[in-house]
């Protein structure tokens, strides 16, 4: 049954994701073309995920950022460069928001295995295990971005989160 579940989600993200895409292209959105009803639908679809979009065309201009940050200027990073390519890398990146002055800034980044649809993250302690669910897969790396190890699965879908714990202080019957 869950099977089922996420399977419906994905069709549904990628059906979602290409109806936008098409509406794009019709409208000359990616060109400067102005479409209130596109980018309402980008906002919600970022809601409803929790999570950012941003739209670049293919000469790197900014059409449009959930987050508001980079809306009509230049975004050349290796991320969108291999989009569009499509090159199929993912990465863990961290940055240090400073709310006040609307500036952003990379302190840490981790090429990980690619996972186009679910991946989680979490810090324990000074390590980063970084799930790449689409490819079953969960790695674990020091402070130094260093590779601990790898734990490699298999199934239907996707490992929707990876968690590590110690269990200290538990108690089991």
């Amino acid at each position: 049954m869950m099977d089922h579940i996420r399977t419906n989600r994905i069709d549904l993200v990628r059906n979602y994701g290409a109806l936008i895409a098409e509406e794009m292209l019709q409208t000359d959105y990616l060109e400067g073309g102005d479409s209130d009803v596109i980018d309402g639908e980008i906002e919600q679809f970022s809601g409803l995920y929790d999570g950012r979009i941003i739209v670049t065309n293919d000469d790197f201009d900014v059409r449009m950022d959930t987050y508001g940050m980079l809306t009509g200027k230049k975004l050349v990073s290796e991320q969108v460069v291999n989009a569009l390519q499509n090159n199929e890398q993912s990465y863990y990146d961290k940055y240090l928001v400073d709310e006040k002055s609307g500036t952003f800034e990379l302190v840490n980044r981790i090429s990980v295995t690619y996972s186009g649809y679910v991946s989680s993250v979490q810090e324990l302690d000074d390590n980063i295990i970084v799930d790449s669910g689409s490819a079953f897969e969960a790695s674990e790396f020091d402070s130094n971005n260093q590779l601990i190890q790898t734990v490699i699965g298999t199934g239907d879908t996707w490992w929707y989160r990876v968690f590590k714990y110690d269990f200290n202080n538990y108690w089991f019957q």
